[in-house]
């Protein structure tokens, strides 16, 4: 195998092989050159307590949209994509920008229907969507 050959065997088989092995361990740590590891352990608990949410409103944290049936979103801190069922939420319509739910309080309460954006919530003690800080 000649020098040419080698290195595009290498430009090719890097990118692909790569996530494997930098990826292989599970239990690697966390570091940073900024920050000691308490304080990287402390922002990444911070960053799960997003909502100034109260308990039982529905928040939207984020969308990942490709296509009617190929998104992901992050609702009440959990993912849910196309085949994700709950029993008291259903996801009615995705777009980029926004989601649309039939909500329902309770087994015998009618659902509410609500649209919501990335960082907004439904407060249900009010019936209001708040934007989040």
């Amino acid at each position: 195998m000649n020098n040419r050959s080698l290195s595009t065997a290498v430009m090719f088989l890097v990118p692909i092989f790569f996530p494997f092995l930098c990826c292989a361990q599970e239990n690697i740590p966390q570091t940073s050159l900024f920050f000691t590891p308490q304080e990287t352990y402390d922002a990444s608990h911070e960053a799960r307590k997003i909502a100034p949410a109260g308990k039982g409103d529905l928040r939207l944290d984020a969308i990942i949209y490709y296509g009617d049936n190929d998104w992901t979103l992050w609702l009440q801190g959990e993912r849910w994509t196309p085949d994700t069922i709950r029993e008291n939420i259903k996801i009615l319509r995705v777009t980029p920008t926004e989601a649309t739910f039939d909500w329902k309080e309770g087994v015998t309460a009618p659902p509410q229907k609500i649209t919501l954006k990335p960082n907004q919530y439904y407060q249900i003690s009010t019936g209001k969507i708040i934007a989040q800080p």
